[in-house]
């Protein structure tokens, strides 16, 4: 029993003062004297016997007046859950979600998350089941639904721990109402325990609604400002004169809740020596460049620090790099010789001496062999007239090895021979060279794949200059359903199409990198697009040195062999080539720097937490709800009906102080209607 206004229960205490009274008020006897007594009657003991049963009653009901009046003015009532021998509280099944994302690693947040965690387990029914389930951007259910509190309990501390990975709100929630749909309870609830970081909310809430039977509770754990430094961006470059390299490391530090009055420093460690270390001017750009001059060519493995703080998963940034020859270009054209071929146009965009990126090269058909061919990174094949099969089947070794082929045609080219080599190397079929002028029109770009990383930076930046030059003449190639078309004329035949063969790929260009077809090479659009191609043809040669925490790494290698990898903490794991010669490094879970070793081959590589969970915006829980729960209008109504039943429901319990100035009125009555009987006693002489 509950009481709305305890305090009154004080005044219980008057009910004895009917018997304080009584005590103080007692009659006693007295003598009087009187003539003769034979006028007199004995009072009958059993008038008095009832005399003094009537007096305890009364008494008794007076008491009880002034205490059960007292007793209703507290406001007594009943909650459900007391009430003896009735299950009030309605069994439930429920899933608990357990945040251990990297931004979870703030303070002490992950250790409250987990004793949040326990309590619900404590205060589970006897009959309620639950469901223990870990997320970050991947998720694992712990426990299935169950009522064995002592192994959810022994899982949570056993097998829970803090990631260094970022946070995905939808697959958790998602995998909950799913576990939900074979509860045994009618009353469903899915328990989210997180930091609610605001950019983990994705799209994909926007077109998806909880269940409505499903009862959705946030529980947010987080601090009120939190203070936290982090290497927001990492950029290296590297610059070349001559024989000689230099790289230029480009950091940007971000603050939340900057103290102006420390003093931040950053330090760049290559190779496990410290290099430089820089104070970051609070009043400045948070910006900091170190530069390292002369550098040898090898593999560099390093990472930038900032000073420690209530996060410091975020305060190193790891790098892996290598520093080699410049990639190598190989043109061969056949173009007749003049100043402006495509050789001269190509060599203006890609020589530019000490401080240029790439060596180029230009021949003649004699380089096309097996062996020339493995010297170069990228191969321009320009107005070919004629290829032997020989040459053919370099070219496509090559490709298959990991090179990158561009194919552009031209004056020289016999359209069925270049068919012909189409086909061959699984591009499609050519038709026709196309001569607009003389249909007295002019071809400009139409589509292209914004997405494709050729074309990407200039959707970006604004792709208007894309649009500028004009065609007079191309070839109409009817590609082949294995290759892609990557870009088109506004007259909807192909301008750039690809096909990946092997390890590398093939690029055609239907027009000239001269200006005979076209005025490309006259726009200010013809370098960048250029050194976009050889940048995305070079990058599929080099391999990826920085990943996430949680990516995957590929590995090649002899079907059965073994890459040993070597991780942070002087872990060693051993990744077995498939069939196909290919092995895939998972262990990736702690950032840092990674070297793989097979055979003579070594492979370093880096991993780095996502900085996206670093910046500590969070949602507040009404903001949560609103994005998983979104009710309708109906739901709204039943939500409102819903809180109107349990208002009134909540009324009727606290009515009982009523029943009890009731049952008061009628001690009175009693008490007034016993006070004034009288007692009748017939006495038999």
């Amino acid at each position: 029993m509950s009481f709305i206004n305890p305090l009154f229960l004080i005044a219980i205490s008057t009910a004895l003062l009917p018997i304080l009274y009584h005590l103080i008020r007692k009659l006693r006897a007295k003598k009087v004297k009187f003539s003769s007594l034979i006028f007199l009657k004995a009072t009958p003991k059993e008038l008095i016997k009832k005399r003094r049963l009537r007096d305890l009653i009364l008494l008794i009901v007076r008491s009880c007046i002034l205490g059960f009046f007292a007793f209703a003015f507290a406001r007594p009532f009943i909650p459900k859950e007391s009430i003896p021998f009735v299950p009030q509280i309605e069994d439930k099944s429920v899933v608990i979600l357990i945040d251990n994302s990297y931004s979870m690693q703030y303070d002490d947040l992950f250790e409250e998350a987990m004793d949040e965690a326990e309590k619900l387990i404590d205060n589970a029914g006897l009959v309620d089941e639950l469901s223990i389930i870990v997320f970050s951007d991947e998720t694992e259910q712990l426990t299935a639904l169950s009522s064995n509190m002592g192994s959810h309990r022994n899982i949570l501390r056993s097998m829970v721990n803090v990631s260094n990975r970022p946070t995905d709100f939808y697959k958790p929630i998602t995998l909950a109402e799913e576990i939900l749909k074979d509860a045994k309870h009618q009353k469903r609830e899915i328990v989210l325990i997180s930091d609610f970081q605001n950019y983990a909310w994705s799209s994909r809430f926007d077109n998806w609604n909880l269940d409505k039977d499903i009862t959705f509770i946030p529980e947010q754990i987080s601090v009120d400002i939190p203070v936290n430094s982090y290497v927001a961006q990492f950029n290296r470059k590297i610059a070349r004169s001559g024989d000689k390299v230099a790289g230029e490391y480009d950091i940007q530090v971000a603050f939340q809740g900057k103290d102006p009055n420390r003093d931040y420093e950053i330090s760049l460690w290559v190779n496990g020596k410290e290099v430089e270390k820089k104070k970051i001017e609070t009043t400045q750009s948070d910006q900091v460049i170190f530069q390292q001059l002369d550098l040898d060519r090898g593999t560099y493995q390093g990472y930038v620090a900032l000073e420690d703080d209530k996060l410091n998963v975020d305060n190193r940034y790891y790098f892996s790099y290598e520093i080699k020859d410049r990639p190598s270009i190989l043109c061969v054209d056949e173009s007749p010789t003049s100043a402006e071929n495509d050789v001269f146009f190509l060599s203006s965009a890609f020589e530019m001496g000490d401080k240029s990126d790439y060596s180029f090269t230009a021949s003649n058909k004699s380089l096309l062999t097996r062996v020339q061919l493995m010297d170069h990174d990228v191969v321009f094949l320009t107005n070919i007239g004629s290829l032997t099969n020989q040459q053919l089947t370099n070219l496509k070794r090559y490709v298959e090895d990991g090179g990158t082929l561009i194919v552009s045609s031209g004056g020289r080219i016999n359209v069925r021979r270049f068919s012909n080599y189409l086909e061959e190397l699984g591009i499609g079929s050519a038709d026709e060279i196309i001569e607009m002028l003389s249909l007295r029109e002019i071809a400009i770009m139409g589509e292209y794949d914004q997405h494709h990383p050729i074309f990407s930076v200039f959707a970006k930046t604004g792709a208007g200059d894309l649009f500028r030059p004009k065609f007079n003449k191309y070839v109409k190639i009817n590609p082949d359903t294995s290759a892609n078309v990557l870009a088109t004329l506004d007259t909807g035949d192909p301008l750039l199409i690809e096909r990946k063969l092997g390890g590398g790929k093939i690029l055609v260009y239907p027009s000239t990198f001269d200006k005979s077809w076209t005025d490309l090479p006259l726009t200010e659009i013809y370098i960048p697009l250029v050194y976009q191609m050889v940048k995305y043809a070079v990058s599929t040669t080099q391999r990826k040195a920085e990943f996430f925490v949680g990516e995957p790494v590929t590995l090649k290698g002899k079907s059965g062999e073994e890459w040993e990898v070597s991780a942070p903490g002087d872990k060693i794991f051993k990744v077995t080539m498939d069939e196909t010669g290919t092995g895939y490094f998972r262990e990736t879970g702690e950032p840092g720097n990674y070297i793989a070793a097979y055979s003579n081959e070594r492979y370093c590589f880096s991993v780095n937490v996502d900085m996206r969970e670093s910046e500590l915006i969070m949602r507040d829980a009404e903001e949560a709800y609103a994005a998983v729960a979104q009710p309708s209008e109906d739901v709204e109504q039943e939500l409102k009906r819903a809180a109107l039943a349990e208002l009134e429901l909540e009324e009727k319990r606290q009515k009982f102080w009523r029943w009890v100035i009731l049952f008061v009125l009628l001690l009175l009555l009693f008490e007034t209607f016993y006070a004034n009987r009288q007692l009748n006693i017939k006495i038999i002489e």
